[in-house]
């Protein structure tokens, strides 16, 4: 039976043991004492450094933040002036469309105001005409009404006859 294939080490296991592999095995400890004197010091100038690049690299995280947090704010601002120039634009062209409406409405009124005044001109002059036109009228009125009558009458006697 083979063991080997039924263990499969966790995802973090199999990284840190790939890391484990491809890193180089550090160097011999020196067995002199003032090697290793110079080594640590090497090593605690090395650590310092790394601790100044740490805190560099911390103060442009936070820098980055404070930028990102300054962008979300300034977007959010951004996006508050577009709504309400969009509205500002929608009310914009509802005024228009009114004013439109007005403009059109105000022309239809203008036209009609100078067809009465045309009228008004033209009024009295048409009265002056139509004198004739109207004793016209009232004779084929009488005239209507004559021919009514005589035919009623006529249609009448002709029903009692029969």
């Amino acid at each position: 039976m083979d063991l080997q294939g039924a263990y499969k080490p966790a995802p973090k296991q199999q990284q840190q043991q790939q890391q484990q592999q491809q890193q180089p095995p550090p160097p011999p400890l020196p067995a002199d004492p003032s090697e290793l004197a110079l080594l640590a010091s090497a090593l605690r100038r090395e650590n310092a450094a790394l601790a100044l690049a740490q805190t560099a690299l911390r103060r442009e995280a936070a820098l980055l933040s404070s930028q990102a947090r300054e962008l979300r704010r300034d977007n959010a601002e951004l996006r508050d002036l577009c709504c309400f120039l969009d509205d500002d634009r929608q009310r914009g062209r509802r005024l228009a469309r009114e004013w439109q409406k007005f403009g059109r409405h105000t022309a239809t009124v203008m036209k009609q105001e100078v067809r009465m005044q045309n009228l008004h001109l033209v009024l009295p002059q048409f009265k002056k005409s139509s004198v004739p036109f109207s004793r016209i009228q009232i004779f084929s009125d009488f005239s209507a009404m004559l021919f009514y009558d005589f035919f009623t009458l006529h249609f009448v006697r002709q029903q009692k006859d029969v």
